[in-house]
């Protein structure tokens, strides 16, 4: 894995556990304007995910060709 899909990875995880904590306090703890801050993590989440700007290949592309060469295997 390259260090551009790692570091995507790796946000994509800070932005996720970011999320969740937001919907969990917009759900237990009436924080209802965590909605919006839940929901732009995960859109954040879900960009880096997906990114495959500039040559740098995206994080989903990544884990598709690991399953397919296990498949092959």
């Amino acid at each position: 894995m390259k260090a551009e899909t790692l570091g995507n990875l790796i946000w994509v995880a800070i932005w996720a556990i970011l999320g969740l904590s937001a919907l969990i306090g917009a759900i237990f703890f009436g924080a209802y304007w965590h909605f919006f801050t839940a929901g732009m993590c995960f859109v954040m989440a879900i960009v880096l995910y997906n990114d495959d700007a500039y040559g740098c290949e995206s994080v989903k592309h990544y884990f598709e060709k690991v399953a397919r060469a296990k498949r092959i295997r």
